[in-house]
């Protein structure tokens, strides 16, 4: 998991049922040494074209702030893959960002 984090954050922590319904949970330490969990829900997983998940940072109390709805694309293009991430935040809109 090199490229999961920001960079020099450590994965102290990390499960994942990597199914539709399935949960996953991550903590992320900075370099000063704070942790930060996150959870979600694996909604949607369609081969290599797409994943649907929400991300929710949690609070001190291991309970969920709000939940964005992320959506993952994979697409072939000029002979290579094009990623598209799409984040819907209740509140906040929709924000898509080709990668």
């Amino acid at each position: 998991m090199r490229w999961c984090g920001p960079r020099d954050f450590t994965i102290l922590f990390s499960s994942a049922d990597f199914r539709p319904g399935g949960a996953y949970r991550t903590c992320l330490r900075s370099p000063e040494g704070k942790d930060y969990w996150l959870q979600g829900v694996y909604r949607e997983i369609v081969g290599l074209e797409r994943l649907v998940f929400t991300h929710a940072w949690e609070d001190e109390d291991g309970k969920p702030k709000h939940e964005t709805l992320v959506t993952v694309t994979f697409a072939e293009h000029d002979g290579k893959t094009k990623l598209t991430l799409l984040f819907i935040t209740p509140g906040e809109g929709t924000h898509n960002r080709p990668i």
